[in-house]
């Protein structure tokens, strides 16, 4: 035995800057094919609701999952955006037979909001907007 540990099948990708525990109003999803955004309001110390809003780029799917029916992994991107490195459902799109058509630089990203549910994306790449 090498002691060495199974890669992590969930991988942070980035930590948001307020909990998606606490939206009231949010997530606010749109998505047209090539771009993902998601918004989701918090609370400022001044007591004002302001937004956080996360883009994915060169997106093609998204699936939203109601909390009570949200997987374990998908749990694990509370707070924070993660990839799932060994994703079914690319995995599924891989053996597509029109699969020549998909950007190797895919990847699953999850997202999970407390009491809401959990968000799946698959896109090239995810950054906060400003």
């Amino acid at each position: 035995m090498t002691g060495r540990r199974p890669a992590p099948v969930i991988e942070q990708v980035m930590k948001l800057p307020f909990s998606t525990g606490q939206c009231d109003f949010g997530p606010e999803v749109q998505f047209r094919p090539g771009e993902c955004v998601v918004r989701y309001d918090y609370t400022g110390e001044d007591l004002k609701i302001s937004w956080v809003t996360v883009r994915f780029r060169a997106a093609i799917g998204t699936r939203f999952t109601p909390d009570p029916f949200v997987a374990a992994d998908v749990l694990e991107a509370y707070s924070r955006v993660c990839i799932h490195r060994s994703s079914p459902w690319l995995t599924t799109l891989r053996a597509h037979p029109n699969h020549h058509q998909l950007r190797s630089e895919l990847r699953h990203y999850l997202m999970y909001f407390d009491h809401k549910g959990g968000l799946e994306v698959i896109a090239e790449s995810v950054h906060l907007a400003t």
